[in-house]
């Protein structure tokens, strides 16, 4: 296929009337920043500021100063604690807290795109520097179309709010990414007090929002979940809470850099004006929990946010296309060349998930069909393209007909994959006998063979040319899932008994049955892996002993490798 008809392939119709600005533009990066300027010891900045609370003076140099007009000065968390207003100034706001030992805050000027960063260095002596807006706050301003004003106070407060639904992407993981949909008063904090108003969004509309984030995290050691407890249960150095309402900020999304790791600043997303795009709002709080991660924006020479081009754009760009991915800059004229994926591995205590298939056909994973009809089930059959160089394998055994299997990405919604699949069917030496990356994010294989051992590669791969049109690999990661059929011949030499193996209740409290064709399978080999890759538990099952009893393991996902002589298979449990 030649190339331009692949890239019309790809064209998906974009909601051109919704589009995101920031506020801020590039022509103040090259403003002169004003170095330190001394406030004083910890101890007399308490005494003359911090104390008296209806107004204060700030002065960032010699020349210049702010009043602080202060509006709240409690909070449960710090012991000194200010937030205010900065007088005369449409947009402006400030806030300072910490206790004796240490003062911290920051004046941040929207409007004029100006910030200010209060440090304590080891003397104890307080000072104030300018610094770039833009490496402090993210707002996503201006939703110029489908705007509408922000609802207060209506009727639709006393309605029953929905159930929201209890999802969890990687439970027992050690970080966490809470979404909040059901409204939360936030205060003492760097925002001040916010009453955000709860979204009205449908059970459904939660699940597909929280469904678009989980896939943009899942290459990570990262539960993306709607459940409350668990966020309160995580460390406070590997979690965040994103706030999906009707209330803060005006519009769009705003968040403060670098949060994830202190597990107290909430990030935010404004759903109203994002009319018939819960995908869209979910795009953004993504974007807006990759600066909590240490993100920065992603832009070009005139743009804040990258417009992007085919249908293709990154999460920390506009983020308003039909695939968006984490990105390195590869396109025409990028600004920002840093890592996504390896700063937000690095920098907060996360990791990436523990690889789920082995890389080569020497540690290849089972593929699991029905020995008698040869049909393979998703169910059985799915992974994750964790990272860049990750390739997953599978072998099965297949009698003389046609191989016909789908493989597709977690594309329940339209805008929702991230993973651009490759796949490669090999004989058992290793040898290319089929290729499918068709132009679409899809594969299939559909090949008449011989009798013998096959495998299949899977491999996330990228599209078009990055400057231009397309993306790289980078950023083409994700979940999978195999279907189709295999020829089978049931007098086989071959025989798949493990296939029928079931494992119930799942997800359980600990107490776990395995049920296997004891007709076939005379001893089963049992492995628990964690979410890290660590064995945490192993046994060996027998016709007469086929129950489990797991209820010393922590609570989360693991891993079941079934193994009977050199044939084994995968199975995926939770314990609740």
């Amino acid at each position: 296929m030649k190339q331009k008809a692949l890239v019309q392939t790809r064209m998906f119709k974009t909601l051109s009337t919704v589009i995101l600005i920031c506020f801020f533009n590039y022509s103040g990066f090259s403003q002169e920043l004003k170095g330190p300027y001394k406030l004083g010891s910890v101890q007399s900045f308490v005494k003359t500021k911090i104390e008296y609370q209806e107004a204060i003076i700030i002065n960032v140099s010699n020349d210049e100063s702010f009043t602080i007009d202060i509006e709240s000065s409690i909070s449960s968390i710090h012991k000194y604690y200010l937030f205010g207003s900065v007088r005369g100034y449409k947009n402006a706001t400030f806030y300072i807290l910490g206790n004796d030992q240490n003062i911290e805050g920051k004046l941040l000027d929207y409007e004029n795109k100006k910030a200010f960063v209060i440090n304590t260095d080891d003397k104890k002596q307080v000072f104030i520097k300018e610094v770039d807006i833009n490496r402090e706050v993210c707002v996503m301003d201006g939703w110029l179309t489908n705007e509408k004003p922000v609802k207060v106070n209506t009727s639709k407060q006393k309605k029953t709010r929905v159930n929201i639904p209890e999802l969890e992407s990687m439970p027992g993981a050690v970080g966490v990414l809470y979404i909040d949909f059901d409204g939360e008063n936030v205060s003492g904090g760097p925002w001040g007090t916010v009453n955000g108003q709860a979204t009205d969004y449908t059970e459904e509309q939660i699940e597909k929002a929280w469904y678009i984030m989980a896939e943009d995290f899942t290459p990570y050691n990262i539960n993306v979940t709607t459940i409350r407890s668990v966020y309160d249960g995580a460390s406070t150095n590997s979690r965040q809470m994103v706030i999906f309402n009707e209330t803060f900020p005006p519009q769009g999304g705003v968040a403060q850099f670098s949060t994830f790791n202190t597990g107290n600043v909430p990030c935010w997303v404004n759903t109203t004006g994002i009319i018939d795009s819960v995908w869209l709002a979910a795009n953004v709080g993504s974007h807006e929990s990759g600066h909590t991660l240490g993100l920065m924006h992603d832009g070009d020479a005139t743009n804040q946010y990258w417009l992007g081009h085919g249908d293709y754009n990154v999460i920390m760009g506009r983020c308003d296309r039909t695939i968006v991915q984490w990105n390195q800059g590869e396109y025409q004229g990028a600004n920002n060349t840093e890592d996504d994926i390896s700063i937000i591995e690095a920098n907060n205590n996360v990791g990436f998930r523990a690889d789920d298939h082995g890389n080569d056909t020497a540690s290849s994973s089972g593929l699991s069909f029905n020995s008698s009809s040869g049909e393979v089930m998703e169910d059985d059959n799915f992974g994750i393209i964790e990272t860049r160089t990750d390739k997953d394998y599978f072998e099965f055994t297949a009698t003389a007909g046609t191989i016909d299997l789908n493989f597709r990405p977690a594309d329940r919604f339209l805008q929702s994959p991230n993973l651009d699949i490759q796949v490669r069917l090999l004989d058992a030496s290793g040898n290319e006998i089929a290729v499918s990356s068709p132009g679409v994010m899809t594969a299939t294989i559909n090949e008449t063979v011989p009798a013998g051992i096959y495998y299949i590669e899977i491999d996330g791969v990228g599209f078009g040319d990055p400057l231009t049109n397309g993306y790289s690999d980078y950023g083409s990661l994700g979940q999978y899932f195999i279907s189709g059929s295999i020829p089978v011949d049931i007098l086989s030499i071959y025989d798949d008994s493990l296939v029928s193996t079931k494992i119930y209740p799942n997800p359980s409290s600990g107490q776990l049955t395995i049920d296997f064709d004891t007709s076939r399978i005379q001893q089963l080999e049992i492995e628990l892996i964690d979410v890290l890759g660590k064995q945490v538990y192993s046994t060996t099952l027998t016709p007469t002993n086929k129950t489990l009893n797991l209820d010393h393991l922590q609570k989360g996902m693991y891993f079941v490798l079934l193994s009977e002589g050199e044939r084994s298979i995968v199975k995926k449990i939770v314990i609740k």
